[in-house]
């Protein structure tokens, strides 16, 4: 967990971060990024590690897998792209970085420009707020997909399914069981030597709730954050 210490840097952050979500970003990449959107890129740029995704990007359907992400961009206006890295290399760059990782989980009916917009932002402002102390955090973006519907209230049904499929495609990196693939195993192997926060807003929250009950209903995640065995 984050230390008590930054606890107001980090509200702060998110305050700014929020309010700032539709607005243009400073340049500069998303360093790692989880995904379960499907991958908007040609079969041959797909084969070479391209992940490119927008507001157009098949919404309210997760992938089959969920991605790990690098040096997440923007490519033009509602135009993103990253990097495909496999497991192996996600943990060894989770490994390089800090020591702190903070899982940044969006809420419903947002849109991939205001993810990357917002987890851009409260980096900048964690990275400013902690300069010249001990702590440093790493923001990790989870980009999960929502509808675009005029009239929010359209999309929230939707949006309640894809947060639980994500949430299943989610729990293999936090499996503490060892319900895990061999690749699987080489993220958690680096997550369990690192300071793992979780910032979730909105439904968001849904994510992260059925994550932990996907992870064993008698297990203290159930019974201590998500209040009781899974439903």
């Amino acid at each position: 967990r984050l230390p008590p210490a930054m606890v107001p840097a980090l509200a702060l952050a998110l305050a700014a971060a929020s309010a700032a979500a539709t607005a243009r970003v400073p340049t500069g990449a998303v360093e790692l990024m989880v995904s379960t959107l499907k991958n908007d890129a040609s079969p041959e740029d797909a084969a070479r590690g391209v992940f490119r995704f927008s507001s157009k990007t098949l919404q309210g359907c997760c992938d089959v897998r969920a991605w790990t992400l690098a040096n997440v961009r923007e490519e033009g206006p509602d135009s993103y792209v990253g990097d495909i890295v496999s497991p192996e290399e996600f943990r060894r760059r989770l490994e390089r970085g800090p020591r702190g990782v903070l899982f940044f989980v969006h809420g419903f009916n947002v849109q991939p420009g205001g993810l990357v917009s917002s987890a851009q932002r409260l980096q900048a402002q964690l990275d400013s707020r902690l300069a010249g102390t001990c702590v440093e955090v790493n923001v990790l973006p989870v980009c999960w997909p929502c509808g675009d519907k005029r009239g929010l209230i359209r999309d929230y049904k939707d949006d309640q399914h894809t947060a639980r499929d994500t949430a299943r495609l989610l729990a293999s990196l936090f499996d503490l069981d060892g319900h895990v693939t061999p690749e699987e195993a080489t993220v958690l192997t680096a997550l369990r030597r690192k300071s793992v926060s979780m910032l979730s807003h909105s439904m968001g929250n849904r994510v992260v709730r059925l994550m932990g009950k996907h992870l064993g209903p008698e297990g203290l995640w159930a019974q201590d954050a998500v209040g009781g065995p899974a439903g």
